[in-house]
């Protein structure tokens, strides 16, 4: 079964970028409403 260990594998990656461009969308927001 290696597809299901791929899987939580590519899920955390996929995650980890996503929280940062939102870290980032509300800094720039920030900045933008300051």
């Amino acid at each position: 079964m290696p597809v299901g260990l791929g899987r939580p594998k590519d899920l955390s990656e996929l995650v980890l970028p996503l929280t940062n461009i939102l870290f980032w969308f509300r800094l720039l927001s920030e900045e933008i409403h300051d």
